[in-house]
């Protein structure tokens, strides 16, 4: 059944009946059980599919633009926000009403949201109100905002507020976060639920109404799963839908360039790190309702595009269409240049369309390259960057909407700048909606994957129409050219030097020109060869390229000749082996660098970048007796050849001394100096240095020495050979050589006086040893040294050495050559044995309290001996005396025990005493108790209060009498007397406690009972009597066992 119901508002201020009418029209829907165009509102019904929870997400932080950390978020539906971010709902006729509902969340404490209703051209069309959080214009949950308001759908709906437009046209709703008292609060929220119904007056719902550039949304359970209508600028309807996509919080926005980075196509259609944000086209909620956005007109290209080149580089390009829309215009080059696509938005006519010389890579595009271009006219050019989504596991779905005809557009993507990322930007991809088969998948989710902080573009198109490829060849005049690296500037005489620009693609051909003399030019294209004559000057050298569109700019470059470098090593010389010899006359000018090299083996001070130096001799040059000097210079560059001149060096031998080795003595005695030698000499003269002895002959090579007294005394002294150079040679120098004469002592041994050790010790002797060519201990007992070669060793006595109780040791030294006698010395080691003490107990014995402890310790080797009991308060009869008594004190019985201990200290040197102990254990005696003696009657029972203490066992006992006790095994048994006992009238009890050995007394301790008769009593006489009234009555009574009567 179809209802259609016209209510009109021509007259606005007939609209309370309006409204009553409606109600009564809800009545008869309600009544009769259907409801006109059942869920048609648009918002939360349409984001919000199934258990995927999207919500508007709105941020009025104008400052810091609610950054988290993962980009900048807009002002999306709030307070003064930009066109594209406004949230816009389309009125055709001014009898439409608007049925509206919410649900807000993340105001926090103290704030509240708050709306109003904006003209689009400017103005308020209905004043700020709180966002209902109950009631009329709450939406309860996504079931109710998928019914719609209750005034169209029934109460399962919403309770709806009415807004009602005062004229066609566009309006937005915008949202604020303020406080309790109204003022801005800087920060995030959420719309989770919204609808907003048009409804044309008559009970039809207007679906395609509501719409935004640039939606902010946020998922909350799940993700999105949502469809988007996209109405391009030339009226091209495609529907984009997604599939549990991953974005957490993020803008959904479409357009014609791309992220728009560059104005490049090529590079602004690729995906890119970091955020883009470029809205353009309407996104809606449904197919935008077509009476308002109608369908576009497919265009086409008028006539064969062309193309006019210009010598800049650029190119204009006329294209003619019979519709204003989009066209990409493509650039084919050949390699290695990349092709361009240019995307521009023409209008009806001729259209031009400027090209900027540079390939996809940037790269200007050279003179004379063939460029193959075509234009393919585009309908509905769609973008879809996304930023920070961070999964897309499923896919999008594009679907062609209007016009109809044609198929649904191919899906393309280019993410080669993402890592990892994939590219479809020729085939494209087909999507299908069901089932389900989406296109441009990534993975991520919860703040990480493919998408996390990136822009992923995706983009598509309805339809296109391409043109016939049309050539041409690129014009560019030649550019400025530059010197190749390492071109010289710097040239030498007679020299043939090459000159490189770096190739100009542009530069058809190249000229050259060089005005400096005496040089010859050619050139092959870009290398230039000048050949430098012996007397050229410097010239400016220029190049400049040619072709059809003329001569390029010049690039010059002087050219400096250098002089060439002179030298002398100066003239030949002679020196002494020992003399360094000084190149005094050597001399360079014009040069880079200097070095002097030698035929020998001899160094110089300064061998490099210096004229002036000394020459070493080295062993060959001495043995050889000359020796070539050369010095080479190296010109200035780019001069490379080098100078050299050379000169002979002389060189006499030096005279040698070998005095011989150094030598010892031993104490007294002369000796011979046989071992001395000279060379190149044939006079020497021997010196003592200021010595008291004297040489033989102080001339001979050979003589005898004796030490004087003060030399002997200083234990060495030094005797010199001065070797005296030949008088035919340049050496003027004697040489020299000493040795050392070293007076060796006779040995010293001292072992140490007499000392004592402990059995226990090792015993290390404070021994010296002096002038000894080694050390041996030896020993007369059977102990060890642990090194007898040392001169302090360590000596451990052996069990004989401690029976013994002495031991000598003997320290002998050997004689260092050239001496030749040895020395001993000895020394007497006591040895003092260890101090033994026993306490004569093998276990530890007990006593009884009130019991001494006859103590009887032996020792041995002991100095003096104490008996001790730590920290008890017993006493001894004679605590030094081995054999004593020792008596408990009265905390060592309450404590049970005492440790006695017996102490020997040792006898000197030995200084550990021995300690033996023991614990004595004091066992107490043992007591009872039944307290105090005590009556009871002759009906009673007694509970007796019996303790016992230090007890093996006890026993109760009632001493003849006839009564029970309750139990006899506890201290405090009940007592029952028996009849004896009453008749008695006392019972004596008893408890034995019995001791524990080695105590051997038993603690008895007793009571007596006694037992109470009753008391009995008699009136006597008859049992009833009678009197006169005045007379009396003699009572005859008789009582036993009474405390009184009365």
């Amino acid at each position: 059944m179809n209802i259609s119901i016209r209510l009109s508002k021509r007259n606005k201020h007939h609209i309370g009946l309006i409204r009553q009418f409606k109600g009564f029209i809800l009545f008869l829907f309600m009544f009769t059980g259907f409801f006109p165009n059942q869920a048609i509102g648009e918002g939360s019904k349409e984001i919000y599919v199934g258990n995927h929870t999207t919500s508007l997400f709105l941020c009025t932080d104008k400052i810091n633009q609610c950054n988290n950390g993962n980009g900048d978020r807009i002002q999306f539906a709030t307070y003064d926000s930009d066109e594209a971010e406004r949230l816009y709902f389309e009125i055709a006729d001014a009898n439409e009403l608007v049925y509206m509902g919410f649900n807000g969340s993340g105001a926090g404490g103290g704030n509240k949201i708050v709306y109003r209703i904006m003209f689009a051209g400017g103005g308020i069309a209905q004043p700020e109100q709180d966002l209902p959080t109950s009631g009329v214009g709450f939406i309860n949950n996504i079931g109710e905002a998928r019914v719609g308001p209750q005034i169209l759908f029934g109460p399962s709906g919403y309770s709806q507020l009415t807004f009602d437009p005062i004229e066609a046209g566009s309006y937005f709703i915008e949202f604020n976060l303020v406080t309790n008292a109204g003022a801005p609060v800087p920060s995030d929220f959420n719309i989770d639920l919204i609808d907003i119904t048009v409804e044309d007056g008559s009970g039809n719902v207007k679906p395609g109404r509501l719409h935004s550039k640039a939606w902010q949304l946020t998922e909350g359970n799940g993700n999105c799963s949502a469809t988007f209508y996209i109405y391009s600028d030339d009226g091209i309807v495609t529907s984009l839908s997604y599939n549990d996509m991953s974005g957490g919080a993020w803008v959904n926005y479409c357009n014609q360039v791309g992220l728009n980075i560059t104005g490049n196509w090529n590079d602004d259609k690729k995906s890119q790190i970091g955020s883009y944000y470029v809205p353009q086209y309407k996104l809606f909620l449904n197919d935008p309702d077509i009476t308002l956005f109608p369908n576009g007109i497919t265009g086409a290209i008028i006539g064969i595009p062309t193309g006019q080149p210009y010598c800049n580089g650029t190119i204009d390009f006329f294209i003619e269409v019979d519709k204003a829309g989009d066209v990409l215009l493509t650039l084919d080059f050949p390699d290695p240049y990349v092709d361009v696509d240019i995307a521009y938005r023409v209008d009806v006519g001729s259209n031009t369309i400027n090209w900027d010389g540079l390939d996809g890579n940037g790269n200007p595009v050279p003179h004379n390259t063939p460029i193959l271009f075509s234009v393919k006219y585009i309908n509905g050019l769609t973008n879809l960057p996304l930023y920070d989504v961070e999964g897309n596991q499923n896919g999008f779905v594009v679907e062609l909407v209007r016009p109809t005809s044609g198929t649904s557009p191919n899906i393309y993507w280019d993410d080669s700048n993402i890592p990892n990322g994939t590219v479809n930007d020729v085939v494209g991809c087909v999507s299908n909606f069901s089932p389900w088969s989406g296109c441009h998948l990534w993975t991520g989710s919860g703040g990480s994957g493919f998408g996390n902080v990136r822009t992923i573009n995706t983009w598509w198109y309805s339809s296109s129409i391409t043109s016939e490829p049309v050539n041409l060849l690129e014009l560019r005049i030649p550019q400025i050219l530059i010197w190749a690296p390492n071109t010289p500037t710097d040239v030498c005489p007679g020299q043939t030097v090459d000159f490189t620009v770096e190739i100009d693609l542009n530069s058809d051909t190249y000229h050259w020109s060089f005005d400096g003399t005496d040089a010859t030019l050619t050139w092959v294209d870009n290398v230039a060869t000048i050949i430098f004559g012996p007397n050229a000057t410097a010239g400016t050298l220029e190049v400049y390229g040619n072709n059809s569109c003329g001569d390029g700019p010049i690039t010059s470059m002087l050219v400096n000749v250098l002089p060439s470098a002179t030298i002398t090593a100066g003239t030949d010389g002679s020196t002494c082996t020992t003399t360094p010899y000084y190149l005094f006359d050597a001399d360079a000018s014009n040069w880079s660098a200097l070095e002097w090299t030698t035929s020998g083996d001899g160094t110089f001070d300064d061998q490099i970048n210096v004229a002036k130096t000394n020459y070493n001799p080295g062993p060959n040059d001495v043995v050889s007796e000359t020796v070539t000097l050369t010095l080479a210079a190296t010109p200035n560059l780019p001069c490379t050849e080098q100078v050299v001149d050379q000169m002979t060096l002389t060189i006499d031998p030096a005279p040698t001394a070998i005095a011989g080795n150094d030598a010892f003595l031993c104490l007294g005695g002369s000796y011979p100096l046989d071992g001395a030698i000279t060379t190149n000499s044939n006079t020497q003269t021997w010196s003592n240095n200021g010595g008291d002895g004297s040489f033989d002959d102080a001339t001979a090579l050979h003589p005898n020495y004796t030490p004087g007294p003060n030399e002997l005394a200083a234990g060495s002294f030094t005797l010199t050979l001065a070797a005296h150079p030949l008088a035919s040679g340049s050496c003027v120098d004697d040489a020299t050589s000493d040795i050392t004469l070293t007076i060796q002592p006779v040995p010293q041994a001292d072992a140490g006086g007499p000392a004592t050790i402990c059995d226990i010790e090792t015993y290390s002797p404070p021994a010296s040893a002096n002038y000894a060519q080694s050390h041996l201990w030896t020993h007369n007992g059977d102990g060890s040294f642990d090194d007898p070669t040392l001169v302090i060793p360590v000596y451990t006595p052996g069990p004989t050495d401690i029976t013994s109780g002495s031991v000598t040791l003997t320290l002998t030294c050997t004689a260092i050559a050239p001496c030749t006698d040895d020395v001993s010395s000895s020394m007497t080691l006591s040895i003092q044995q260890s101090v033994t003490a026993s306490s004569g107990f093998a276990t530890d014995p007990q006593i009884c309290e009130g019991e001494t402890l006859a103590l009887n310790g032996t020792a041995s080797h002991q100095n003096a001996v104490l008996w001790d009991n730590g920290t008890g308060d017993g006493t001894f009869g004679d605590p030094t005396q081995l054999i004593t008594v020792y008596t408990p004190g009265p905390q060592d019985i309450i404590n049970g025990s005492v440790v006695i201990t017996l102490t020997a200290d040792a006898t000197s040197p030995c200084a550990d005493p021995a300690v033996s102990s023991f614990t004595l254990g004091i066992q107490p005696v043992p007591v009872a108790s039944v307290g105090t003696d005590v009556t009871i009657c002759e009906v009673e029972t007694y509970p007796i209060p019996g303790s016992v203490a230090n007890e093996e066992s006890f026993v109760w006992s009632n001493n003849g009498g006839d009564g029970t006790f309750s139990d006899p095994n506890i201290t405090t048994p009940v007592y029952t007397p028996g009849p004896a006992d009453i008749a008695a009238g006392l019972v004596t009890l008893t408890l034995t406690a019995n001791p524990i050995g080695p105590c051997a007394i038993p603690a008895v301790a007793s009571m007596t009972l006694t037992i109470q008769r009753n008391p009995v009593a008699d009136a006597g006489g008859p049992a009833t009597g009678s009197i006169c009234s005045n007379g009396t009555y003699t009572l005859d009574g008789n009582v036993s066992d009474q405390q009184s009567y009365f």
